[in-house]
């Protein structure tokens, strides 16, 4: 990516490309070996190509590269005759020669299959066969693989696939083959236009995290900061709307400086891809054409109305502050062009971007993560399956980047048959099939890009007068808006605020039926005052008469006497303040507000399906804002807040639910919502599954009748499908149909059953009673660290910042613990390795260590991964190992192919390292973890033990390694871990769960996740949680003095010593302490 900036297009001298094709023909035919042809086309290639673009560098460096790869199941070396980055290419003396061809094209195979052994991703490995003359190209597809997936050589020629993507002749050497050999090697070569256009791409190659956007993220950032201190009115009236509205109803934990650049980065990048996408192009483009995709007019032209519309950006896409992003868009541009623009799979584009700038910029109601589009596609299928043969009107209210939307037109798409043209009929129902709002003003404006290029081919069909994406900036609980706050249904009029004026507007034209009228209204009041602002002059009473006149003639509407009355005095107020806003520069962005704002109130019950992923947080995670107030009022009003103090646990998810069913479904209409799982468990959730909704304040009448329960992986976490209809009063009490979801086997069909005992109600696909059912407590298992001689080490920190690792002995060593059991590879040793980078080192917590309320010194560990933001790990190959230094790849060489007490390779027969050590996603989740503090407990023994960890204290950030032996959760703060701790290590849970330990002989064992069901979630304004985490600390505090005192016992903390023993002495110490016995009192009043 860097050095397309830098050298982005090599043009073809075609004088010089004629006299070499010419020689290179002659001498084809004369039967020349391939040596000298190669040798004729390096030499020629930098008089080809004047400008000595950087692949011809790479082209001569790159000659006669080793690579390794399987052809018979056996290892094989060779030489391919040229590697280019990711191309690998291979000459032959003449490809008009079947057999010839047959082997150049096989020794392809090979070579490709050795990039890939060194780790390249399939995505970027081009093959190239040629004889110079003739030029193939291929993309590589990778069949199914027997061999094991931590074989350092793991493809060969057998595994994959050659798919030809072009292919130029150069026999005769006329203008159009010149052209096309001057297309074909920029792409190939330069690689420009050839990577797939994919959603992991664009958030690898121009996420916030990326190298790429950095230098844009600054120069924009600095750009942005200039227009603010220069336009401090007008800066004064965004920070005020964004503030107000992006940022507090958005639940935004940063600030605007960094923000609001960032996203006017992304909003930049997305136009520009957005363009290339409708020409199927990256075209090298003027900076008028440029400023054209910028501002939107590109989008006018191929009627598109409002994909760019004058927002949050407007003022920075015109003048001179335009002509200062112009620089940057054109370097975008540059680097887009290493994308393929003609051939991208239907998907979100985008959905992965948006996750970055969540996790980046803290902005909670973006959401945990994107949708899967194996799981959006199934909940899209079953959408249209309850419609029926009935016209879709579907709504996602919180679209995000809009995978839902995509796959609703994929899905309509198919049913059509993908045909070549569309119907003005069919472009009206696509139109129609699907709206979204999303509260993100970059959400909404890569949601319209994808709705584009779902429907890019039939772009030239659209009616001239330009369709309109109905996607908007709105908050679909219309609770807030940018200029006010939230629709009164007591009120007869709306007060809306731009900047200092206030307009009322009539509610009824706030109604769905009022739709296009308002619309209209809207439209030529902003006409009007900029015609007023110009000439100076004020609009009249008579004149605001005709425009409502002129209105309803043109829709064939009637306003009774008084409506009209108040519409046309709304007319006048609302001109009036914009003209008068367009003289002291506050112009711009109102008709934007106004247009997408209100568009929640003017859609009510207007749709019969609803398909969404509504942010998943608890109250307490919102700012205390008039937003948060009135999701607080949305929850009472429906019934479903939770009673008591824990209220705060009260799920905006559900609210979201509720309310979208209220507002937006038709009598009928279905709705399917991603949820957190606890919808069906979670003790905050009672009053939604007892349906209190339907007796409430403002009652909402609907039934759930469908549940999938998802994959646990799927989401950070756990997740249902909810499926409802509105109308329908079933019994509440009622078993529901539903699936357990598998995404590789077939989805089970189940029954959940709907559970009480007393006021605890679950449902269950598999429990029959209500205690096994519960779960609202969530703790993770450690990972899988076996084998240990394997994993963890002794390691010493060396002068250079490196480490120096070593095994442990099984005797003798204050380490001995970590490897003294190991059941596997006991003999396995890697003796001592210097130079270990410190990216591959660890802390790691084990039982053993793991007593009540003490501290923990973590054991040191090397695994050969690297951590990606937000939620994965990757299993890094030799060369990356060997960028870090070349001890990284010996020391991971030999862990990778440790071996048993039979001689068999561990890994090899488990799947693979990194499928072993991050089964069920163990080790990437402990890894991912980024709280403050951790939770501990054992899963085993006849007494729980529990303790905390400040992460910060013992490790670094993705460093913390947690033993399966144990399970964990993660905490906010030093109360949360308190609260848990001490609740794990009474007196009162030990007893409870006594019932269900499973009994040996050496009394009860097991604990696993028998406490979960006993203890309820931290409550930081519950008193008696407060109570817990205080009687806690006094605890801890009481035996870190006495361990202090007293040396003879410092073999409590000892790991080497019996861990049984040790357990039960301190058991004996902590009963006779006051601080224990206060704990069990505080624990008694809540368990």
């Amino acid at each position: 990516m860097e050095r397309l900036a830098e050298q982005f297009v090599a043009n073809l001298d075609h004088d010089a490309a004629i006299e070499f094709f010419k020689r290179a023909n002659e001498r084809i035919s004369q039967g020349s070996k391939e040596d000298p042809l190669r040798y004729l086309l390096c030499s020629s290639l930098p008089r080809m190509f004047p400008s000595n673009p950087w692949w011809i560098r790479e082209h001569a460096l790159g000659a006669e590269e080793s690579e390794t790869y399987v052809t018979g199941g056996i290892t094989r070396y060779g030489f391919a005759d040229v590697l280019i980055g990711c191309t690998a290419v291979e000459y032959e003396k003449n490809l008009t020669v079947k057999t010839i061809f047959d082997t150049g094209y096989s020794q392809v195979k090979d070579y490709c299959a050795g990039l890939l052994n060194k780790g390249v991703d399939v995505e970027r490995v081009i093959g190239v066969l040629s004889d110079t003359v003739r030029w193939y190209a291929y993309r590589v597809e990778v069949l199914a693989c027997d061999r094991e997936a931590s074989l350092p050589i793991r493809w060969g020629r057998d595994d994959l696939v050659l798919q030809q993507i072009d292919y130029v002749d150069l026999s005769i050497p006329d203008e159009e083959n010149l052209l096309h050999f001057e297309r074909f090697v920029n792409r190939y070569f330069g690689r420009l236009g050839s990577l797939p256009l994919t959603p992991g791409a664009l958030a690898a190659d121009f996420g916030l995290q990326s190298e790429t956007s950095r230098a844009y993220c600054e120069g924009i950032s600095t750009l942005v900061a200039s227009a603010l201190e220069e336009n401090p009115g007008y800066a004064g009236l965004i920070r005020k709307l964004w503030s107000g509205f992006v940022e507090s109803v958005g639940g935004s934990m940063g600030n605007f400086e960094r923000d609001y650049p960032h996203e006017f980065y992304v909003v930049t990048l997305a136009k520009l891809i957005a363009a290339n996408i409708i020409d199927a192009d990256c075209p090298l483009r003027s900076c008028d054409e440029i400023k054209d995709i910028l501002n939107g007019d590109y989008f006018v032209r191929h009627a598109v109305v409002n994909l760019v519309e004058y927002d949050y950006f407007g003022w920075l896409n015109e003048g001179k502050y335009l002509d200062q992003l112009v620089p940057f868009a054109l370097d975008m541009q540059r680097d887009l062009m290493v994308y393929d623009y003609t051939s991208v799979e239907t998907t979100d584009l985008f959905g992965r971007l948006i996750s970055q700038m969540a996790e980046t910029d803290r902005r909670i109601l973006l959401g945990q993560a994107p949708t899967p589009k194996w799981l959006a596609r199934k909940m899209v299928d079953e959408a249209f399956s309850r419609l029926g043969d009935a016209r879709p009107h579907l709504l996602d209210m919180c679209c995000g980047s809009g995978i839902f939307i995509v796959e609703a037109l994929r899905f309509l798409l198919e049913r059509l048959g993908h045909p070549d043209t569309l119907s003005e009929t069919e472009i009206q129902m696509l139109n129609e099939a699907i709206y979204g709002f999303d509260v993100d003003p970059l959400a909404v404006l890569l949601s319209k890009i994808n709705w584009i290029f779902v429907l890019r081919k039939y772009i030239g069909g659209f009616p001239k007068s330009g369709v309109f994406v109905p996607i908007y900036h709105a908050d679909s609980l219309f609770v807030r808006t940018p200029v006010g706050g939230g629709a009164s249904s007591e009120s007869s009029s709306y007060k809306v605020f731009l900047y200092d004026r206030m307009v009322s507007i009539p509610s009824v034209l706030l109604s769905s039926s009022y739709r296009r009228f308002y619309d209209q209204f809207v439209y030529k009041a902003d006409v009007l005052a900029g015609s007023c602002s110009q000439m100076s002059s004020v609009l009249t009473k008579s004149d605001a008469r005709q425009q409502v006149d002129a209105i309803c003639a043109e829709l064939d509407m009637n306003l009774s006497r008084e409506l009209r009355e108040s519409t046309e005095t709304c007319f006048l107020e609302l001109t009036s303040a914009l003209a008068d806003l367009r003289t002291r520069n506050r112009n711009g962005i109102w008709p934007f507000v106004l247009n997408n704002a209100f568009k929640p109130s003017l859609t009510r019950g207007q749709f019969n399906g609803i398909v969404s992923n509504p942010p998943w947080l608890a109250l307490s995670r919102l700012q205390a804002n008039p937003y948060k107030d009135a999701i607080v009022n949305l929850a009472e009003r429906f019934g479903i807040m939770p009673p008591g103090s824990s209220f705060l646990h009260a799920e905006v998810s559900s609210v979201f639910f509720v309310s979208s069913v209220r507002d937006y479904l038709s009598d009928g209409g279905s709705i399917a919502c991603v949820m957190p799982h606890t919808i069906l468990t979670g003790r905050h959730e009672e009053p939604f599954r007892q349906g209190k909704y339907l007796n409430a304040a403002t009652p909402v009448i609907f039934s759930v009748d469908e549940i999938w329960d998802l994959p646990k992986d799927t989401f950070k976490a756990h997740a249902a499908v909810v499926f409802a209809t509105k109308g329908i009063k079933s019994k509440i009490d009622s078993d529901v149909p539903g699936l357990i979801v598998h995404r590789q086997t077939k989805d089970e069909h189940v029954t959940f059953h709907y559970l009480t005992n007393g006021s605890a109600t679950a449902y269950s696909a598999t429990a029959r009673h209500v205690s096994r059912a519960l779960d609202v407590v969530s703790f993770n298992q450690g990972f899988d660290g076996m084998p240990r001689t394997a994993v963890y080490f002794n390691a010493s920190k060396q002068q250079n910042g490196s480490w120096t690792v070593s095994s442990i002995p099984r005797t003798g060593d204050a380490s001995s613990f970590a490897v003294s059991d190991a059941k596997q590879c006991k003999s396995f040793t890697i003796g001592s390795v210097a130079n270990i980078d410190d990216a591959f080192i660890f802390d790691a917590v084990l039982s053993k260590q793991l007593m009540p309320f003490m501290r923990i010194d973590p054991v040191k560990a090397f695994l050969p991964i690297k951590f990606e933001a937000p939620d994965q790990i990757k299993l890094l190959n030799d060369a990356e190992l060997r960028l870090a230094g070349p001890s990284n790849s010996l020391l991971a060489s030999k862990i990778l192919q440790c071996t048993d007490e039979s001689g068999g390779k561990f890994y090899n027969g488990r799947g693979g390292y990194l499928e072993y050590v991050d089964k069920r996603r163990k080790l990437t989740m402990t890894i991912s973890d980024d709280a403050p503090w951790r939770v501990l407990y054992g899963a085993g023994g006849s007494n729980i033990a529990a303790t905390l960890i400040e992460v910060s204290e013992i490790s670094r950030p993705h460093k913390l390694l947690i033993d399966q032996t144990l399970y964990w959760r993660g905490a906010q703060t030093k109360q949360e871990a308190m609260y848990y701790v001490g609740l794990l290590n009474s007196t009162r849970i030990n007893d409870a769960i006594k019932a269900f330990q499973p009994s040996g002989n050496f009394g009860e064992r097991h604990i696993h996740t028998l406490p979960l069901g006993f203890i309820s979630e931290y409550d930081p304004n519950d008193e008696r949680h407060g109570a817990i985490a205080l009687a806690t600390e006094r605890v801890m505090l009481r035996l870190d003095r006495m361990l202090s005192d007293s040396p003879s016992l410092a073999e409590l903390s000892d790991p080497n010593r019996g861990l049984s023993s040790r357990r039960k002495r301190l058991k004996g110490l902590l009963l006779g302490l006051p601080e224990f016995q206060d704990l069990n009192d505080a624990c008694n009043l809540v368990i």
